[in-house]
């Protein structure tokens, strides 16, 4: 029985790792820093603005392709499926025994992956 591991979109948060430049003007140097976001704090002491670079994390959209290949290459020897078919960021196409329907398909729920079946006995 051929099942058909459909990769779909999600949502994922991402550490943003930018190159930051700014320009100090009384040293008259242009400075440079790596992280996800520069903040801007005046020093009252010196009287001037001090840039902090600081972690910032994004929402952005992706999809869930690697964990569908981490499923298969993780469990497909416990079901005794076989990849068949691999089209890239698109679907896995695997080949299950029929008595380890009812177990891929709860196991395949449980992680939340979106399937479809095909019940002909095509060799």
């Amino acid at each position: 029985m051929k099942i058909r591991l459909i990769v779909q979109p999600k949502r994922v948060k991402r550490k943003i790792e930018k190159d930051h430049y700014w320009y100090d003007s009384e040293t008259r140097q242009m400075l440079h820093g790596f992280g996800g976001r520069v903040d801007f704090f005046y020093d009252t002491n010196k009287r001037k603005s001090i840039p902090i670079i600081t972690d910032h994390e994004e929402w952005i959209s992706d999809n869930n392709y690697d964990d569908i290949k981490k499923w298969v290459y993780t469990r497909s020897s416990r079901f005794e499926a076989d990849v068949v078919n691999m089209a890239m960021n698109l679907y896995i196409i695997i080949d299950v025994p029929r008595w380890q329907f009812d177990n891929v398909h709860d196991d395949l729920r449980r992680h939340g992956i979106t399937f479809d079946w095909d019940e002909s006995d095509e060799d």
